[in-house]
């Protein structure tokens, strides 16, 4: 077997080895529904053993597409140039994102349920989306079996709810709250992973432990900036610090709703169809945050355009939502899906950071709210460059002792399964499926959406 440092063949060799190990999931799943049926286990065996062993590798081939595997990597991580019409769709993803704030604020109605017609409305237009995967994509996943499976519904469920408290706190804080404050402290993930982290007691890399502090530096900053204060005469209630405070403090917990949001969402759609789980959800959500308002907002159950849960489906919003939707729903999350295919995971997390100035200055164009003090701009560039250093210091740590180690095992097991019990080496094979996914694949792709 001869190798090459050219990069399609590299990226050509790992596909493969990423559609062999999607096949094995297929059947580690398949085994694992009819573990009682040995003709049927002989059967799995023989298609297992059709994949691997043609691909089986001596130890000095092995060695080399690890290296070869390893640079895949690397080009990932360095410093790349990007044609000007990649830059122009993070431009135009970036304002779409910072578009939402705004939006939300234009809305003359109850401050939950506009939320909820904005996600109801998102979920209308992924429709068309979820029809095509129907037409185009795999049909095995649109089996019975699949598609009531119980505890991917349970996940889904969950997952709708922690996504309508992200949202809600978000469409909350910003009426109390600079806008900045609101983008910077609503979408913390990383930090809230970070802190995860320790409350676990998992190791963690030099940098990850400097990056959690300046973020904690960063968020003090923010919480410190009163500039904001009765900068907006419309809105009264900034007159209060205490306000202010609590505003901060309700987009800070949407991050923890949000992270769990995100988790719960991991794996949900490796075995069902992608467009169908996220209408769903985006459903949901939007189910959960209309009966939210209709218990703490007092929203009634009529098509009234000021507090009502159908006033969504009146000819003052409908299409006013659609072109809403389409701008910071369906269309920003269909950007930044393209976006993270391209850009470096480093570089598009960075894309990411950066809509508290998008949000700021949409803000501030539409005269809905002042600019932020000169302390909040400070604590922006802190937070951004500690999440960055947590982001270095993750891929360090996933590289050096987890992930890639994790991910050779997974390569040598399927080339020499005969060093550990099948089933065990099916559960590596079917948890590594995809490692470029466990690495670099951004988690934040629906973010607001």
């Amino acid at each position: 077997m001869e190798f090459t440092s050219n990069k399609d063949d590299i990226l050509n060799k790992k596909n493969s080895i990423q559609n062999i190990t999607k096949n094995l999931i297929k059947y580690k799943n398949d085994e694992e529904r009819h573990s009682q049926d040995s003709d049927h286990r002989d059967s799995l065996d023989k298609k297992i053993d059709d994949l691997l062993l043609p691909k089986r590798l001596s130890a000095p081939e092995n060695d080399k597409f690890l290296e070869e595997i390893d640079g895949v990597f690397e080009s990932r991580l360095s410093s790349k140039r990007y044609p000007i019409w990649v830059w122009l769709l993070a431009i135009i993803a970036l304002i779409n994102s910072g578009f939402l704030g705004p939006f939300l604020l234009m809305i003359d109605a109850n401050r939950i349920v506009k939320a909820g017609w904005r996600q109801m409305m998102t979920a209308f237009l992924l429709v068309p989306l979820m029809i095509y995967e129907y037409k185009r994509g795999d049909s095995s996943l649109y089996q019975r079996k699949v598609l009531f499976d119980m505890q991917v519904i349970r996940k889904m469920i969950l997952a709708a709810f922690l996504h309508s408290l992200w949202t809600i706190t978000f469409a909350y804080s910003i009426n109390f709250t600079s806008m900045t404050h609101v983008y910077i402290l609503n979408n913390l993930d990383i930090f809230i992973n970070c802190l995860m982290k320790i409350f676990r007691r998992d190791r963690m890399s030099i940098l990850e432990k400097v990056g959690f502090l300046f973020t904690i530096i960063g968020i003090v900053i923010l919480y410190l900036d009163h500039s904001f204060e009765g900068s907006t005469p419309d809105f009264s209630a900034l007159s209060s610090v205490s306000v202010l405070l609590n505003g901060n403090s309700i987009a800070f917990l949407g991050s923890v709703a949000g992270t769990f949001y995100l988790w719960t969402c991991y794996g949900i759609t490796e075995d069902y169809p992608s467009w169908l789980g996220i209408t769903i959800i985006n459903f949901l959500s939007s189910i959960f945050q209309l009966i939210y308002s209709l218990l703490f907002e007092n929203a009634t159950f009529d098509s009234s355009i000021q507090n009502g849960v159908f006033g969504l489906f009146t000819f003052k919003w409908f299409f006013i939502h659609i072109g809403i939707s389409l701008v910071t729903g369906i269309g920003c999350f269909c950007l930044m899906i393209i976006i993270s295919r391209i850009f470096t995971p480093l570089h598009y997390h960075l894309l990411l950071n950066l809509a508290p100035v998008s949000g700021a200055l949409i803000s501030y164009f539409f005269g809905l709210q002042m600019l932020p003090g000169l302390w909040t701009w400070i604590s922006l560039g802190v937070i951004i460059v500690a999440l960055t250093i947590i982001l270095m210091g993750k891929n360090q740590m996933d590289a050096q002792d987890f992930e890639l180690d994790d991910a050779y095992l997974t390569l040598n097991t399927a080339y020499d399964r005969e060093s550990l019990p099948r089933r065990n080496s099916l559960h590596l094979l079917g948890r590594e499926s995809n490692i470029e996914f466990k690495l670099y694949n951004s988690k934040r792709n629906q973010n607001n959406f």
